[in-house]
């Protein structure tokens, strides 16, 4: 069964609440608002910035199973 495409509005609520479930509120709104200042962010850049840029899929996976060893993350299918 095919997802229907979210709105802009639903992207937007959705994507805040992962982060406020994940950061908090406090933590959320701050990083809302780094993202939405003044300064420039560039997505594209920061994302190469990051370690698991380089990355597989698999490695990312079993980088995620050392750090939550309680979630399977699909390494015991």
């Amino acid at each position: 069964m095919m997802n229907k495409e979210m709105t802009s509005q639903e992207i937007m609520c959705k994507g805040m609440q992962v982060l406020r479930d994940a950061l908090g509120v406090i933590e959320a709104e701050k990083f809302y608002f780094l993202v939405r200042s003044e300064e420039p962010f560039d997505y594209t850049e920061w994302r190469k910035e990051q370690p698991w840029y380089d990355m597989s899929f698999e490695e990312i996976r079993a980088s995620a199973h050392i750090h939550c060893p309680q979630k399977s993350f699909g390494l015991d299918e």
